[in-house]
């Protein structure tokens, strides 16, 4: 089935390229207009407009549709598009059926959505090839499922030069998606965008060296669009790379940069960024963070991300009891000196309130100086203050001799 592919292929690149290699340069030049006519201000789109300029009633009309810069009028923006249509330009026939297909400016009906995506075709339009593609490789209720059809008006806007088609094309290869499986077609593809200076397909095909382990080969790619926002791929290769050392130095700090201002794309890095936060590499130790990266990378299908899940979940325990130990640490240490002082308040105070007669209430501790101290038995001392039972927790200091025997917090004695 491989051969059959990679021959299938051959064979309609081939013929594809005797129909419309003639046809290349005008589905160009249409691409270059429709990329022009966006960047005008809408005061040159109403000059040209005014002018019956096919390309600018166009333009307009997408904004009206969308609400680009302008009030939205969805109804008044198809209309524009239409007399744009009227006289076969092949970009506004285009847009037609996208009209119909989304129901936007116009009622949904896919029927006539596939009908001006053909006459766009046949217009020159390479974006109408790949709007016929993605109704045939998906269908709806009322166009069959056909993807021989979609890969042949995939393959033919890759042709007419529009290079996100070539992309498609790759990915669809890498993955198997309604064609056979063809990693070397997918790198292909992905070699064809690249020559035309298609950055997101440069991310494409390092990921896809990376997954092969051409380490060297994927390096440079990533490497190159980095830092090209448009490309959370190439970016998130470069991540790899760096944590792991490969065809680069080692650098942690820089791996959790590039892969943690990404939407992921592979498994891999989620679970990187697990082992990161599990371990305090390049960050703060953050184990709640890193069970969050742990499933995620599950979720992507991770083989090792359950046993880190499990290890990481018994870890997180451990520590809080560790914490919690710590907690009682530091309130034993602290009571400690608060004895010391209520032992030296009992000694001179007779155990009363220093500036109170009787029996303290938790009100006069709290006002006064936090630090209340009573007798509670023969050489005891009861002591309440900012540690003690308004908090939930009361403290008992055992005295022999005016010193502390033992420390008792919340019921648990400490020797």
């Amino acid at each position: 089935m491989k051969y059959l592919s990679i021959i299938f292929s051959v064979l309609l690149t081939v013929i594809l390229l005797g129909c419309q290699s003639s046809e290349k340069p005008k589905a160009m030049e249409i691409e270059s207009k429709i990329r022009s006519y966006e960047k005008f201000d809408l005061p040159q789109l109403n000059k040209f407009a005014e002018q019956n300029d096919a390309f600018a009633l166009r333009e307009l009309g997408t904004r009206y549709i969308s609400g680009n810069g302008v009030k939205k009028k969805p109804e008044f923006g198809f209309d524009l598009i239409r007399r744009a249509a009227k006289d076969g330009n092949a970009a506004a026939l285009n847009t037609m059926g996208i009209a119909y297909q989304t129901g936007r400016g116009a009622k949904q009906d896919f029927i006539l959505a596939k009908s001006y995506f053909e006459k766009a075709i046949l217009a020159g339009s390479s974006r109408g090839h790949l709007n016929l593609a993605n109704i045939y490789f998906d269908g709806n209720d009322n166009i069959a499922e056909d993807k021989l059809k979609a890969l042949y008006h995939f393959e033919a806007c890759s042709l007419l030069g529009k290079d996100f088609c070539s992309y498609i094309l790759s990915d669809l290869y890498w993955k198997g998606d309604g064609v056979n499986k063809n990693k070397e077609l997918a790198k292909d593809y992905a070699q064809r965008a690249i020559n035309n200076d298609y950055l997101p397909a440069v991310g494409l095909l390092a990921a896809y060296e990376f997954g092969d382990g051409n380490f060297e080969k994927s390096y440079p790619l990533a490497y190159r669009v980095r830092d090209w926002s448009g490309d959370g791929i190439g970016a998130e290769i470069y991540g790899l790379h760096k944590y792991f050392g490969y065809a680069t130095s080692q650098d942690f700090v820089e791996a959790n940069y590039y892969l943690t201002n990404i939407e992921l794309e592979l498994s891999t890095s989620a679970s990187v960024l697990g082992d990161m936060y599990a371990n305090g590499l390049g960050v703060d130790q953050d184990l709640k963070a890193a069970l969050r990266y742990y499933k995620q990378a599950k979720a992507m299908g991770d083989a090792t991300a359950n046993s880190s899940i499990v290890k990481l979940v018994k870890s997180i325990g451990e520590g809080e009891a560790k914490q919690k130990q710590l907690k009682l640490d530091l309130m034993v240490g602290e009571m400690q000196v608060s004895c010391e002082m209520a032992i030296q308040d009992a000694a001179i105070y007779g155990a009363k309130f220093p500036f109170l007669s009787g029996r303290p209430n938790e009100a006069d501790c709290i006002e006064k100086t936090n630090r209340c101290a009573f007798r509670w038995g023969p050489g005891q001392l009861k002591l309440k203050n900012q540690f003690g039972t308004w908090y939930k927790s009361s403290a008992k200091c055992f005295t022999h001799n005016g010193s502390i025997a033992s420390l008792t917090i919340d019921g648990h004695k400490i020797e």
